[in-house]
């Protein structure tokens, strides 16, 4: 009987820190690759590259990736526009992503003229919800850990 119990008690905590075969979208890489110009419309446009990895156990389904920045008025989400993406906003896998696998986003996340000289913290978000309505509280991939899709800021001070 000891041992029965000790095997449940082992399965149960195994699906417990394992997440019961979920996959698990963190944002391993958010940097800035260049410098930052002004467009003709005055607007910033700073490089940047996004690497989304799958730390979970089960593949992903399609997914799309935010970025988003905080000044001193408020949180805002930011134009991130990726060559081949239809999306100016908000770049989309086009498939699902293995376990253990990564996918790269790299292309230009594009400011209002009224940001210019105004220090931002930047952060990327996987499997972003926002934009969406009527999205269930997991957005489209349901994971073992819907609490470590944001990445660590960087911080940026538009020219």
């Amino acid at each position: 009987m000891k041992s029965l119990l000790s095997i449940s008690f082992i399965i149960v905590t195994s699906l417990l820190l394992f997440g019961c075969g979920k996959p698990d979208l963190v944002v391993t890489t958010l940097e800035v690759t260049g410098p930052s110009v002004i467009n003709a419309e005055n607007s910033v446009e700073v490089p940047i590259r996004v690497v989304v990895r799958n730390q979970g156990n089960a593949s992903a389904d399609t997914f799309k990736t935010a970025i988003d920045y905080t000044e001193p008025k408020g949180t805002f989400v930011v134009a991130f526009t990726v060559p081949g993406q239809t999306d100016i906003w908000y770049p989309k896998t086009s498939s699902p992503l293995a376990s253990g696998g990564e996918v790269t986003f790299s292309g230009k996340v594009t400011f209002h003229p009224s940001l210019h000289g105004v220090t931002v913290s930047l952060n990327a978000i996987a499997d972003s919800c926002s934009g969406d309505e009527f999205m269930p509280d997991y957005c489209r991939v349901n994971e073992s850990n819907e609490e470590n899709n944001k990445s660590t800021s960087i911080s940026l001070t538009l020219p």
